[in-house]
């Protein structure tokens, strides 16, 4: 288990934190070394391999926390929330380093997350939860196929306060595929959307003092399948 919150002995450095809980599982002496050498040298903390846990800045914490949880090499691990702090380089070497643990060494890995770009770019198979509830489980790719095909648009306005008016104006628009209202934008579904663009900004504009101010042509992600089953953005 490789915990959400950061668990480690402060007054420890890095090598007697893992020999430490090396202990606590039994692991032979050899064993506990060429356990915690490879995975210091797999999360890059050789340089840090005697440096005190407190002394660490939180992304190294975070490192340390990961392999900790991994020094009695299990074949199931759980994964809570893993990357909440990271910085874009630190991520990408835990996802790296994840993505290893199913493929290189062949672990089974169960990850929890409300990052949906984690979950798509590490998930074999995903399942979607709200309010306790599952949804849905498939492969993240039949997922994002399963909202439908073409191109997702997302339209901000000058005015919010006219949000309901324009989803309104465009329900009937022949070029629209599906058609939803998120939060403080337009969101909707179309084929070609760049050629379908200026018709559906003429409908839109039709209202009186409307505008389009910003708008994005995008593929489907995890998180638009997620607000296509629950009619909301990902919350906490």
């Amino acid at each position: 288990m490789i915990p959400q919150e950061i668990v480690i002995w402060d007054d420890l450095t890095v090598q007697e934190n893992m020999e430490y809980v090396a202990s606590l599982y039994r692991l032979p002496a050899d064993q506990a070394k060429t356990n915690i050498d490879s995975l210091i040298k797999e999360i890059h903390l050789e340089d840090k391999r005697h440096d005190l846990a407190k002394n660490l800045s939180g992304g190294l914490k975070r490192r340390l926390n990961i392999i900790m949880g991994l020094v009695h090499d299990p074949e199931i691990i759980v994964c809570d929330e893993p990357t909440p702090g990271l910085d874009p380089q630190s991520r990408a070497l835990v996802w790296d380093f994840i993505r290893d643990l199913s493929q290189k060494y062949g672990k089974t890995v169960i990850l929890t997350t409300h990052f949906m770009e984690e979950a798509d770019r590490l998930s074999d198979i995903v399942a979607i939860m709200d309010h306790g509830k599952l949804l849905v489980v498939d492969t993240p790719e039949n997922l994002r196929q399963s909202i439908g095909e073409g191109d997702l648009v997302e339209i901000h306005l000058n005015d919010d306060n006219l949000l309901d008016e324009a989803y309104t104006k465009l329900q009937d628009h022949k070029s629209v595929l599906d058609l939803k209202l998120v939060s403080d934008m337009l969101q909707l579904r179309c084929l070609n959307a760049p050629s379908k663009l200026a018709s559906i900004f003429n409908r839109i504009e039709e209202i009186e003092g409307l505008v389009v101010k910003d708008v994005k042509i995008r593929n489907a992600t995890l998180e638009d399948v997620f607000i296509h089953l629950t009619g909301r953005e990902l919350r906490e």
